[in-house]
């Protein structure tokens, strides 16, 4: 989201609210001094930038302040023929800057607040290479603009920035190739966190390309494939139906956002505002009908999203990004930035107790009615107000630009800096303390502020003072630095831990659905809110206010400036009860709610999005349980399918990305993309090794079955003939773990010859020798994408993780991530580049996760008190399920290592396989038992029973299923691999 330009400490966020940046020139500025001389010898070389409201100068050595001279204060500006002239060449010429203040930036490239000068003052320059003849009359010329009154100087403004911007077309050099097909060529503004930098839009049948106008960004022209676009969002900006956000996937994520966020894993988002909707309208239409974008847009059924949630499929995290996705939230526009819940009222504990309820707020309720008397004094006022203006209750937002800025000021001072002309806030009024804001908003007359999500979905550093930012002293004499924390929380990390645990508990996830209601539900607005207790301000509404309808400027911009302050309410989404959560085992009902943006016509779906419960239809409204609720519902809930493509999310995770097949294995476990554990009897068996099967993997057709051995061999057996088909040495020494790519074009080896081998099956020989790690290579885990790329991630008995980037013609050299050495071997592994996470199971019982960005440590944590034997992550990415041969099955939160859940057998566990909320173990003994991850118990249905009617006389040591064919692949301590098929 906030993205820091490291090479160039100049950008817009040093300018007015609406400033506009003309252009700049290389120049010379010579500071005031005693002599000449010394003025000479402190001469700074630079960069002079002209904007709409000031002139400013950028000295190249960063040690030096960025010089600011706004308009109000400047005196005159002319050509100088002072003494200093005649000691320089006959060429220079200067040119002085006579104002009555100045304001100092950026000194050091540090976010310290902005030094301000009222010192009358002459500042003198030179150019470089442009003539003063050319420039000096545009400083003048906008001088006298701003001299004018408001409006006309808006108008000579608008027309010479019009006259700029068409002057400038798109520069067609930047193409890719010069074969491309110009398909539509409009101008818009790229908009990011209290930024919009106008440019040039061109979209082609291959590309989609943003051209600034000035000289801001590292790049001159960003260039986004078609092929990698996966959403196009409708938005609005500034209330306006005038925005358009594109998400594109990268190999490297979206370094604005993913690190706190997931909103958008491995994408980055390009947010873009346009004149008019038309002119939006037209880009999305070209747009969305590449045969490019169509073949990769992702999108996802609302309905199904919100039956996936009841069925506690997707976390309740998850669910609220997907809503705020749906709702216009965006982490790109910081007046609508993505609004979370207060879920904890008890920051004074030393333990945080989530089975008692007095330890959550009431999710019924805004956070302006939890304190009964504050409540009663708004309610006062409402009645007291005349009764021809708009009434509310609140006077402030609970999502407001300042508010976002209150909580993130640690991690992005320079936009505070920007929202509060250059100062911090008083530092009484800081974020300081978890406790003193959580009081603040619940007796403050002026504070209703709800969460970010970065509470629930970061790593917590936007709580520490990292930049050593001085953020001022208290009254009470301590400065302002790291926000303290509830003393239930160890650290920061730990901090945003147990608050996503807090989310995700069953407390929570049983009212959920009532904060829903008052944020994007039928409690929203209208009669519905003056009854919740729920009023605000009108203009904060969607369709409140037509600022286009606005001629006269001044009350334009001055309402533009009270939208953009003081914060807008999401997009309606419900106009009736949300359904409530399911209860853990209960049956799956979506009542006839609408979800989807209310009062907008749905096209040819002929549905309104402001229709209620058909007749007959049951909700779970107030009147009932949300288990009547559930049971006396039959109409599902519907969303059109015009929303669904305008607006859609990649919170639910749990489904799979187009185009990529998950295959892993996971301390000789073969997991395929989905897994769906049924009733499975085995037809074939065979003794095909002389030693353990280290491995095993069943083709995507199920016809083959894959397995490698520390006898050294690979075997492929055939399920239709029942016979082996090849066998194969590729190693001296044993191999230990394989995976398969979902073409069954290749089997990836690792050895205890520190190699991984790429072996080719239609052609029966080795295609690559890897030389991966200083010791066997014990475990891999692949990730294969279209075309034949991907991700494969290996880990050694060295203790050593690495992540190598796959291509058609092999693995890369050179891995891209090497992660810390264990202290251990490294005994089991999975990945997921979506999530940026690798975890890895150990000999000692640790289990570990690392950053593969970085290959920094997430977290260690002592799972086990035996060696891990099989990790494997959850659909969701989020839970990982690991198990040992201590007889445990365990899952934990990814995020943090936190276990979750954790069950004992007798019989030591040797591998380990999951589908959505399934979890398989083979066992010592030789059988399989499987697990409710969802319902935390033992499955004992015929399932199991047949499954545990196993071929295998010893310990099963990996597992492959295809679900596809609904067959599965088992192998042994005795080298006995047995094929499985589902029981009709």
């Amino acid at each position: 989201m906030f993205v820091r330009n490291r090479g160039n400490r100049f950008s817009l966020l040093l300018l007015e609210e609406g400033e506009y940046y003309f252009e700049d020139y290389s120049a010379t500025y010579y500071p005031s001094a005693r002599s000449d001389s010394n003025s000479l010898l402190n001469k700074r070389e630079g960069r002079l930038k002209l904007c709409s409201n000031s002139v400013l100068f950028d000295p190249s050595d960063n040690r030096y302040p960025i010089l600011k001279f706004s308009y109000d204060n400047v005196i005159g500006c002319g050509k100088w023929s002072g003494t200093l002239s005649p000691l320089l060449s006959s060429k220079t010429e200067i040119f002085v800057i006579r104002s009555e203040g100045c304001v100092s930036m950026k000194e050091g490239n540090a976010n310290h607040p902005y030094r301000f000068s009222s010192k009358r003052e002459d500042h003198r320059f030179s150019l470089t290479f442009e003539s003063l003849s050319v420039v000096l009359p545009k400083i003048q010329n906008l001088l006298r603009i701003s001299q004018l009154h408001f409006a006309e100087r808006q108008r000579q403004l608008q027309q010479l920035i019009e006259r700029r911007e068409e002057s400038i077309g798109f520069n067609h050099t930047w193409l890719v190739s010069l074969s491309e097909k110009t398909i539509l060529e409009t101008s818009a503004k790229r908009i990011t966190p209290l930024e919009a930098n106008p440019g040039r839009v061109l979209l082609t049948d291959q590309n989609l390309y943003f051209q600034q106008l000035n000289n801001i960004g590292a790049n001159p022209v960003d260039h986004f494939p078609l092929t990698n676009v996966i959403r196009v969002l409708k938005r609005r900006h500034t209330l306006r139906p005038i925005g358009l956000e594109v998400i594109i996937k990268t190999n490297q994520g979206n370094l604005a956002q993913a690190a706190s966020m997931g909103f958008y894993a491995d994408a980055y988002a390009l947010c873009l505002s346009f004149s008019s909707t038309k002119q939006r309208d037209q880009l999305y239409s070209e747009l969305t009908r590449s045969r490019h974008v169509q073949e990769n847009i992702r999108q996802d059924d609302p309905e199904m999203v919100l039956k996936r949630w009841q069925e506690r499929k997707i976390s309740n995290y998850e669910y609220l990004m997907y809503l705020n996705m749906l709702a216009d939230r965006s982490f790109n526009d910081i007046t609508q930035y993505p609004v979370f819940p207060w879920v904890i009222a008890d920051y004074k504990s030393t333990v945080l107790d989530l089975s008692n309820p007095d330890t959550f707020r009431d999710l019924s309720k805004p956070i302006g009615a939890l304190n009964s008397e504050r409540l009663q004094e708004f309610k006062n006022r409402y009645e007291s107000m005349p009764p021809d203006q708009p009434k509310f209750l609140y006077g402030t937002h609970y999502s407001t630009p300042g508010y976002v800025l209150f909580f993130l000021v640690r991690e992005a001072p320079e936009y505070m800096l920007r929202l509060q002309n250059g100062r911090f806030d008083s530092p009484d009024r800081m974020f300081w303390s978890i406790a003193d804001t959580w009081h603040g908003v619940t007796s403050s007359p002026a504070d209703v502020k709800e969460l970010i999500p970065e509470f629930f979905g970061s790593d917590g550093d936007f709580l520490l003072n990292v930049q050593g930012l001085n953020l001022g002293i208290r009254s009470c004499g301590e400065p302002v630095g790291d926000v303290v924390l509830p003393p239930w929380a160890k650290s920061p990390r730990d901090f945003v831990a147990k608050m996503r645990e807090a989310l995700e508990c069953e407390h929570v996830s049983a009212h959920l659905h009532e904060w829903i209601d008052l944020i994007f539900g039928h409690k929203q607005r209208g009669e519905a809110a003056v009854e919740a207790d729920n009023l605000f301000y009108h203009t904060t509404y969607e369709g409140a206010v037509d600022i286009d309808s606005i001629v006269d400027p001044v009350e334009r911009a001055g309402m533009e400036s009270q939208i953009n302050e003081f914060g807008q309410t999401p997009k309606q989404l419900l106009t009736m009860p949300h359904p409530p959560r399911n209860q853990h085992n209960a049956p799956t009902s979506v009542p006839g709610v609408t979800l989807g943006a209310a009062g907008e016509s749905r096209g040819t779906t002929g549905s309104s999005l402001s229709a209620t419960t058909s007749a007959g239809a049951s909700t779970a409204s107030s009147s009932q349980s949300p288990e009547e609720g559930q049971r006396g519902s039959t109409n599902r809930a519907h969303i059109s399918a015009e929303r669904v493509q305008e607006a859609t999310s990649d919170a639910p995770a749990r489904e799979h990305v187009r185009n990529i097949d998950r295959v892993s294995s996971v301390g000789g476990i073969e997991l395929s993309s989905a897994l769906a554990f049924e009733a499975m009897v085995p037809f074939a068996s065979h003794k095909l090794h002389s030693d353990v099967v280290s491995s095993v993997c069943i083709s995507s057709d199920g016809e083959s079955a894959f397995s490698v051995s520390e006898d050294s061999t690979i075997k492929i057996y055939s399920a239709k003939s029942r016979k082996l088909k090849r066998s194969a040495v590729i190693s001296e020494l044993a191999l230990s773990c394989a995976c398969l790519t979902p073409d069954n074009k290749y089997l990836f080896v690792g050895s205890w010859d520190n190699s991984i081998y790429m072996y080719s099956i239609p052609y029966g020989r080795v295609e690559q020798n890897l030389y991966a790690h200083h010791d066997a290579v014990s475990c891999l885990s692949l990730r294969a994408g279209s075309g034949g790329g991907g991700t494969l991630a290996s880990g050694s008995w060295d203790g050593t993780v690495k992540i190598w980037n796959m291509s058609p013609s092999g693995i890369e050299k050179a891995p891209i991530v090497e992660c810390v050495d264990y202290s251990a071997e490294i005994k089991c592994i999975d990945h997921s580049p979506r999530s940026n996470v690798v975890v890895c199971g150990a000999a000692d019982g640790g289990c570990l996760a690392y950053d593969i960005r970085t290959g920094s440590s997430m977290w260690t944590v002592a799972a086990h008190e035996d060696s891990v034997n099989g990790v494997a992550l959850l659909a969701d990415d989020a839970r990982v399920v690991t198990c040992s041969d201590d007889g445990k099955l365990t899952v934990r939160d990814v995020s943090c290592g936190r276990a979750l859940w954790q069950v004992t057998c007798e019989d030591e566990l040797r591998c380990v396989a999951v589908d959505g909320e399934r979890a398989m173990a083979g066992t010592d003994k030789g059988t399989m038992r499987q697990w409710d991850v969802r319902g935390r118990r033992e499955v004992t249905s015929r399932t199991a029973a047949v499954v545990a009617r196993s071929p295998h006389a010893q310990g099963v040591t990996c597992i492959s299923y295809s679900a596809a064919t609904r067959r599965m692949a088992s192998a042994s301590d005795d080298g006995v691999v047995a094929l499985w098929a589902a029981d009709e």
